[in-house]
């Protein structure tokens, strides 16, 4: 968690997923899940060893920063997963997307993508895709067939940042410290990455990378630093509001030392359907958190 890697949520089974490491940071490619009914972390899969060249010998994805590249996909009941900078160095990058089956604890290679890069990703749930967007292309991947489609090149894009869809208003929304950017999904067909004119308290664009998360309750993208605040995004105005949450016990996004605990939440802040809750963690050695929306005006 400590570096530029995310999580997903498995609302089969009511699992948070995290999955990450790479480069010079951690090597260890197991598969772990915060259990939302028993409250306790399960480790799936044991990590699995290298051979000489840094290759696992059992055929399985190379630890790796996986940013805003893992996604459940409940058409399939299978993790989506795709990174960058494998370990031990970064050098090397991934191609391939790769899917993990949570009743066999399997892992498979997909579909290569058209396109590498930083993923900023989300699950589409009116179309089946994951809609990933790197630094210049728009793609979108249909693990149904297991086929990649571009949708959109444009110019040069911040790599790294967070996507999320809001399904009330159909559009594809990035955050990254460049501002808030979109397409308009219905109208993929002629595809145009927007920036967008935001108001209100717009800190979170350049607070690094949070978590990104849909509110179909209260129809809002929620994000999260991983500190007490959060902040809530109308995407038909792109307003801002920023929740305090002064009251009770809240997490914190520094160390003691006033250092930010982690390279980016990413995916580790999710809504969950059914208790009508965010779910968040910033740490290994920290508290999983679940958070309440308060009552938004109008």
């Amino acid at each position: 968690m400590a570096a530029w890697n995310g999580g997903a949520l498995d609302t089969k089974r009511m699992r948070l997923i995290v999955w990450g490491g790479g480069h010079h940071g951690y090597g260890g490619n197991e598969v772990y899940a915060f259990n939302l009914r028993s409250l306790e972390w399960l480790r799936l899969t044991n990590p699995s060893p290298y051979d000489a060249d840094f290759y696992t010998r059992d055929g399985t994805p190379i630890s790796r920063h996986t940013y805003d590249g893992l996604e459940y996909l409940p058409n399939i009941d299978r993790l989506f997963m795709f990174g960058e900078a494998l370990y031990p160095n970064g050098n090397r990058g991934d191609p391939f997307v790769w899917l993990f089956d949570f009743d066999r604890l399997l892992w498979r290679r997909g579909a290569r993508s058209p396109k590498n890069g930083y993923p900023q990703t989300a699950y589409d749930v009116e179309t089946g895709r994951v809609l990933f967007h790197q630094y210049s292309h728009l793609m979108a991947y249909d693990p149904v067939i297991d086929h990649w489609r571009v949708l959109s090149r444009q110019e040069r894009f911040l790599n790294v940042g967070v996507a999320e869809i809001d399904g009330s208003t159909r559009r594809f929304v990035l955050v990254n410290p460049k501002g808030t950017f979109y397409y308009d999904l219905d109208r993929l067909t002629v595809a145009r990455r927007f920036k967008a004119e935001t108001s209100g308290d717009t800190e979170i664009e350049r607070l690094v990378t949070p978590g990104l998360a849909y509110d179909p309750v209260r129809r809002r993208l929620v994000a999260w630093a991983g500190g007490r605040a959060v902040w809530s995004l109308d995407t038909r105005s792109f307003r801002w509001t920023r929740h305090n949450n002064r009251d009770g016990p809240a997490p914190a996004e520094r160390d003691a030392r006033g250092r930010m605990k982690t390279r980016g939440v990413f995916g580790r802040w999710r809504y969950v359907p059914g208790y009508d809750v965010f779910v968040g963690v910033n740490g290994t050695g920290d508290n999983v958190w679940l958070y309440k929306m308060p009552p938004l005006d109008g």
